[in-house]
């Protein structure tokens, strides 16, 4: 006679949902390179506001490779950077992003990495809005903007930064995070340079579009590599990666003695 026992369903939980298996690798060395990543990407991120505003440095080439690029325009690129350009809008990046974290949520069992990349995005997306409104930096002239005019401030470029948080997060996540299975080999990074190359894609169209001074993207690029650190930063940080599997030391009943424990049999 066959069993009439009901089948039983495990209760949904936002815990077991954020409890990922510990994280190999030293905590140490990850809270470093987030360390670098933001102050490097701080720091120079404010010296490009400050060139700008003292019209030094780096902020010399502004208005010559403008010039240069508007003697340079031809129609086959026009049609493409514009492409590209109105996909890698900030509004554009908000959608690719809320589509990229659903799926993601609707297909994995483990919700923090989608999450960390949503959370990344809304920095991202504040620093745009918080930002223009304080350096209040005019854009180049109308007459050199192809797709209209563009009344709001330049400093920094929303598409540059958007773009460049949303494939720096996405790339640490899926091929730099330990523990993740395409750390190892040439993917990580054939990925790695592809998310470069994307950012420069997107910039360059800025400038070339006439929407952006070279600063501009460049700051908003740097930006980006502060908000990489701060999410490696969260991600060391988040309780489940204090459990992390120091070198020498097990997991399990025999942590807290100090001893390794016993490898893991073939059906573990």
């Amino acid at each position: 006679m066959a069993s009439t026992a009901p089948i039983r369903r495990h209760p949904f939980s936002f815990a077991e949902r954020f409890a990922e298996p510990p994280v190999p690798g030293s905590r140490r060395t990850r809270l470093i390179v987030a360390a670098v990543l933001l102050v490097v990407g701080l720091l120079m991120f404010t010296r490009i506001w400050d060139w700008w505003t003292h019209k030094e440095d780096l902020s010399r080439w502004d208005i010559p490779l403008l010039a240069w690029l508007l003697q340079h325009r031809i129609p086959p690129l026009t049609v493409t950077l514009e492409v590209i350009t109105t996909i890698t809008a900030p509004t554009g990046m908000i959608i690719i992003s809320l589509v990229t974290v659903v799926v993601w949520l609707a297909r994995s069992r483990h919700w923090w990495r989608p999450v960390l990349l949503a959370g990344a995005m809304a920095v991202a997306v504040a620093c745009i809005v918080g930002i223009k409104s304080i350096a209040g930096r005019g854009r180049p002239p109308v007459a050199d903007m192809l797709m209209g005019a563009d009344a709001s401030y330049s400093f920094p470029s929303g598409h540059t930064l958007g773009t460049a948080t949303f494939t720096f997060v996405l790339v640490y996540l899926l091929f730099f995070r330990p523990g993740t299975t395409a750390r190892r080999g040439a993917a990580r990074w054939v990925a790695a340079a592809g998310a470069l190359v994307a950012v420069f894609v997107v910039a360059f169209s800025r400038l070339y579009l006439g929407y952006h001074w070279l600063t501009d993207v460049t700051a908003s690029a740097l930006l980006a590599v502060a908000i990489l650190g701060v999410v490696i930063a969260v991600d060391t940080w988040r309780p489940t990666a204090r459990h992390s599997v120091e070198p020498g030391v097990g997991t399990g009943p025999n942590r807290s003695a100090g001893r390794p424990s016993a490898p893991a049999g073939p059906g573990a």
